[in-house]
């Protein structure tokens, strides 16, 4: 019970940071939160959360499939992934296009 409590609190303080984009401080409290207690998907979903504003998005998609494992039918979860993916996607066509020779007329 103790230790479940005291994820909640954590996963509570979580989300706050995350809310005011003190995301470093957000994941470090969602790291904390799975530590305590890894069976409880939503620890999972701040730590997704986090990484995805702080731009680790294949990070994010790692800590939501894990969430998902534990709860798969979970919808913001489900949500959250697809954004991750989408800013993952996202990023990668930017990384090819600064890539990419530019042509000269």
């Amino acid at each position: 019970y103790k230790h479940a409590k005291r994820a909640h609190n954590l996963w509570k303080s979580c989300q706050c940071l995350s809310e005011t984009l003190e995301n470093e401080e957000a994941l470090k409290d969602a790291n904390k939160c799975i530590e305590l207690k890894a069976d409880w998907s939503k620890g999972y979903h701040r730590r997704g959360t986090a990484l995805h504003q702080l731009g680790f998005f294949e990070e994010a998609m790692d800590a939501y499939d894990k969430g998902l494992e534990i709860d798969p039918s979970n919808a913001a979860m489900i949500k959250s992934m697809e954004e991750a993916k989408a800013s993952f996607k996202e990023a990668e066509s930017v990384k090819d296009l600064s890539a990419s020779p530019e042509k000269k007329e």
